[in-house]
Formats: structure tokens, C-alpha cells, sequence
């Protein structure tokens, strides 16, 4: 892992380019890792997968959740998600209806 060889080298700069990662925590993880990160080293990181393209029906599903308000990743997952799930779906109107049952679920009734 490519994070396993900084923390095993002691690379304080390429730690600090990761998200929430300062340099006082750089030097802490540096600290209690280095020479115990061995193992980790001989895995191999994973090539990042393309996602994959959103079928042709559900850009009407996009195009309605942007307009109300969704982000694009978040629409854009939402959409994969759902689809992952329920191979079944062929349509934007039950892509929609199936999005918002299990947003539905999701949120916690009071």
C-alpha cells in the first residue's frame, strides 16, 4: 500500500496530503507506526475502477434530481445504488419511485 511505504519511510509530506492530515498528526502516526506497517507493505493497491455510466432511462431521473437540488455525485450514486439493487428497473419514473422509498427508510422517523 502506498500509504503503508510513506508511514514505513517516514514521508511527512505525502501523509500531509491526505484528508484531515496535519503535520503534528503526520509526525504521531510516523511516530507509532514506522517499522510495524511491514506486513501492509506487501499489498498490492487495488486499480481504481471506472464507475460505471448510468443507463440512458435514468438520465430523466438525473435531470429531476438535480432539480431538486441534488448534487451530481450524490443524484449520480443514488442512481447506481439503486439500480445495483433492483436489476429489474427499466424506467426513470420507478428508478425515481424506488430512490425515494429508500430514502425514505433511511431517514429515522421521530
Amino acid at each position: 500500500s502506498t500509504i503503508a511505504a510513506a508511514i514505513d519511510r517516514g514521508d511527512h509530506a505525502f501523509l500531509k496530503t491526505l484528508p484531515g492530515i496535519g503535520q503534528q498528526k503526520a509526525r504521531d502516526i510516523v511516530a507509532k507506526l514506522q517499522g510495524k506497517v511491514a506486513k501492509f507493505l506487501l499489498i498490492r493497491d487495488a486499480p481504481p475502477t471506472a464507475p460505471q455510466p448510468i443507463p440512458d432511462f435514468a438520465d430523466a431521473a438525473l435531470a429531476v434530481l438535480l432539480q431538486l437540488g441534488y448534487k451530481r455525485a450524490e443524484a449520480e450514486a443514488m442512481i447506481r445504488q439503486t439500480i445495483e439493487t433492483n436489476a429489474g428497473i427499466r424506467d426513470a419514473e420507478l428508478l425515481l419511485a424506488e430512490i425515494y422509498r429508500r430514502k425514505a427508510k433511511e431517514t429515522p422517523r421521530s
